[in-house]
């Protein structure tokens, strides 16, 4: 994160500092990007619904996000050194 520039810090010898309102800024949007990828797994389930047909689209639906997250991941990782 901070090796990437999502996180701003200071270097001080080999450690960082960091500001506390940079870090909680930074918890607050990773978690309105978990919000977001929750929410675009979701799908309208009624009672009426065939369940054998709701399971294949959960499961289209989090194959998308997993999709999404290893290229966006994998960008950051080779940047940040393979952390």
């Amino acid at each position: 994160m901070i090796d990437v520039g999502e996180l701003p810090a200071e270097k001080v010898g080999t450690r960082h500092r960091l500001l506390l309102r940079d870090v909680l800024e930074y918890q607050q949007q990773r978690r309105a990007r978990q919000y977001e990828a929750l929410a675009q797994t979701a799908i309208d389930i009624d009672d009426e619904d065939d369940p054998v047909v709701v399971a294949e689209q959960l499961k289209i639906a989090r194959k998308a996000v997993a999709e999404r997250r290893r290229t966006g991941s994998a960008g950051r990782s080779a940047a940040a050194g393979g952390r």
